[in-house]
């Protein structure tokens, strides 16, 4: 086995070393960058990469809380023997989002890698799309925050245009109404049901008359 783990990994590497040698050259500016990179600051450039290093940790470990919650594990010693540990989390989470940057799709395929990723584990496939469904919800959540407040204080700023401003208004509106909708369905579930099953009865009565019942 060692011989072969030693062989699997010189193949590996040799892999790797071929397409960085295919690949990179093809990049466009990828010489421009290296230049640029190199004429920089190293200090800064060691503490960009830590700061990449710690979202990446701290996403790896909201990604290894979240799955123990939809499935039902609450210990990390649990968490370990199920191979969801801190090291499985970070690897997954490196090539969700190396998927997300080079597959057709962006958040898709990271979602897809996930899944796969996490379906290894033996977990049930709705605990896995449970738990990828909060990730999601928590970090782009986040950034829609971000994006919002960001967009609040240049409207009070009075830095954007008037037709900016007014979609800006209307942006921040919709959002707002669309939070409180997702709040009043986590605090009414069947009352939110039954609303959203009215919703597509009429949909579908719009477009099937004849065929289309409310039990359907």
């Amino acid at each position: 086995m060692r011989r072969r783990t030693l062989l699997k990994s010189v193949l590996y590497l040799a892999s790797v070393g071929l397409a960085l040698h295919l690949i990179l050259p093809q990049l466009p500016g990828i010489e421009r960058s290296l230049v640029l990179i190199s004429d920089s600051s190293v200090p800064l450039i060691a503490a960009a990469f830590f700061a990449i290093l710690a979202s990446q940790l701290c996403y790896a470990e909201l990604l290894g809380r979240s799955t123990a919650a939809a499935a039902g594990i609450v210990p990390a010693s649990k968490r370990r023997r199920m191979g969801l540990g801190r090291w499985f989390m970070l690897r997954l989470t490196l090539a969700e989002h190396g998927a997300a940057r080079m597959l057709p799709g962006g958040g898709s395929s990271a979602a897809a890698v996930t899944y796969t990723g996490l379906r290894t584990r033996g977990l049930r496939p709705v605990r896995i799309g449970l738990a990828v469904a909060t990730i999601s919800l928590l970090v782009y959540g986040t950034l829609g925050a971000i994006f919002l407040g960001s967009l609040l204080y240049l409207t009070l700023d009075n830095a954007l245009g008037r037709a900016t401003t007014t979609a800006a208004l209307v942006v921040f509106v919709l959002t707002l109404g669309l939070v409180l909708l997702g709040y009043f369905a986590y605090l009414r579930p069947l009352a939110a049901k039954r609303l959203m099953a009215g919703f597509f009865y009429a949909l579908g009565r719009t477009f099937r008359r004849r065929s289309w019942s409310r039990k359907r």
